[in-house]
């Protein structure tokens, strides 16, 4: 459907006899999640349905937005009329009072509360035509509207995006032009290409400005998994939801080590959700994923502190290498968070943070476990495993039993024997009030080869609050 389609759609249910013939330029847009309106009349009328709210047939004007020229020297005024007794209609955050007229400027924010709290509003930018509305590559701007970001960076950030023709959702990962985000963002590009997985985001197609270097990509409404385990019931997972998103998690890092790849960025804010309904998910981000074997050395010190692996601690002092079974690590991580509402390593300070994760120092003291079977501790100890060696692979992982039906064990994983179980390091520590919190890793300077086993905390732990932004962002790798 092109954005025409979607104005004459509008119109033809406001006014067939008067409207829908009318083929006159556009002085202005309207556009949001669910819609790309042209407004070329003077006066458009818009109820929920015409806005193709989901779950909300409801054709009662909501507001209307109005055009008067001047007959003296052709200028024009436009605004924006209340219209509904039982909804709210709220302009840059103000409410607006029912008939009350307010003038509409460019890039004004238009919001529509939903009567269910659950659901999500409804936001639409008004744009004036002809006005400039993009910053960044002009042909990335003429296909796409750039909206609000998403999430942001050191290195890119990422914008929700409105393709004009079809009124289609994208995201936009927007990075700086330089020589080396261009070589970078090239490599992110080649993997994405090659990738083709029901739970991995898709790739669009890519811009390449004079400033700005452009991937567009397939647009997850749902958020991350991070906000979806933060706003459940307790900030945790049951079993039963956690165990398919999980699964579909293992078979997306099936497929990307079959390929060669390995992603060395996994983390809740990379795992995102296909819309707010469902639980199929979309692993994102391969701005640090590389390709392994074939004389390819895995040897960079990246990704995010409490999902890191110990081997890829451990390049800050060792000239070492490490492989795929980085990524499995992570995935323990985030089973151990979606079912506890916890890390299994945390700390406020990085040396003492450091140290717990090269001893795989962690317990399931947290209560929240009390109510949580054997199997899925078995399955992290597994993952979280210190040997790379002896860590589940993914094919493993997936037919580990807790993944499978309860009438259908899988007593042991294939080509495994029996793993040895690893000793716990469990110094005495205070009472703990956890919560999801996140770390960025910082570079570190000479002082990173000191010995981390003996390192005394700077600063005295302290209860972590759940995060309340999105704002995690990861080291990018040295010697890429």
């Amino acid at each position: 459907m092109t954005s025409q389609d979607f104005g004459s759609q509008l119109t033809q249910t406001q006014d067939p006899d008067s409207q829908c013939q009318d083929s006159s330029p556009p002085w202005g847009f309207l556009f949001g999640d669910t819609c790309y309106i042209q407004l070329n009349q003077s006066k458009h009328s818009f109820s929920r349905t015409d806005l193709q709210i989901p779950k909300h047939a409801d054709r009662k004007c909501q507001f209307a937005v109005e055009r008067e020229v001047s007959q003296e020297d052709g200028s024009s005024i436009v605004f924006i009329k209340h219209k509904s007794l039982s909804t709210n209609t709220y302009l840059n955050g103000t409410q607006l009072k029912i008939n009350s007229a307010r003038s509409l400027q460019n890039w004004d924010k238009i919001t529509l509360y939903q009567p269910n709290p659950a659901d999500k509003s409804l936001i639409l930018h008004y744009k004036e035509a002809g006005a400039e509305d993009c910053k960044y590559d002009k042909d990335l701007c003429e296909k796409y509207q750039v909206l609000e970001v998403l999430g942001s960076g050191s290195f890119a950030e990422v914008r929700k995006g409105i393709e004009k023709s079809s009124g289609k959702r994208v995201a936009l990962k927007l990075i700086k032009n330089t020589a080396v985000a261009t070589s970078n963002i090239k490599h992110e590009i080649d993997l994405l290409k090659s990738l083709q997985h029901n739970n991995i985001i898709k790739l669009v197609e890519y811009f390449e400005g004079p400033t700005t270097l452009a991937i567009v990509l397939e647009y997850a409404s749902g958020g991350n998994l991070l906000e979806k385990v933060k706003n459940s019931r307790e900030s945790r997972f049951s079993e039963a939801l956690a165990k398919p998103i999980f699964t579909q998690l293992l078979q997306a890092i099936q497929y990307i080590h079959e390929k060669q790849i390995v992603h060395r960025d996994l983390k809740l804010e990379n795992i995102l959700l296909e819309n707010s309904t469902s639980n199929n998910i979309k692993l994102t981000d391969f701005g640090v994923a590389k390709l392994f074997g074939a004389g390819e050395r895995l040897g960079s010190f990246c990704g995010t502190y409490h999902f890191i692996a110990p081997e890829v601690l451990r390049t800050k002092f060792d000239d070492i290498e490490y492989g795929p079974a980085v990524d499995l690590w992570s995935c323990g991580v985030i089973l151990f968070v979606m079912l506890s509402g916890d890390f299994p390593f945390e700390s406020d300070d990085t040396c003492t943070l450091e140290a717990r994760i090269l001893a795989g120092q962690y317990d399931f003291d947290n209560p929240n476990w009390e109510t949580v079977g054997n199997d899925s501790k078995d399955l992290i100890r597994k993952l979280l495993e210190l040997d790379p060696q002896k860590r589940l692979t993914a094919e493993q992982a997936l037919v580990h039993n807790w993944l499978q039906p309860e009438d259908e064990p899988i007593l042991a994983s294939p080509n495994r024997a029996v793993l040895g179980k690893r000793s716990e390091f469990r110094p005495p520590s205070p009472q703990r009030n956890r919560s999801v919190a996140v770390s960025t890793i910082e570079k570190e300077n000479s002082t990173s080869q000191s010995n981390l086993w003996s390192c005394s905390p700077k600063q005295p732990n302290k209860p972590k609050k759940f995060c309340t932004e999105s704002l995690v962002q990861s080291l990018s790798c040295d010697n890429f």
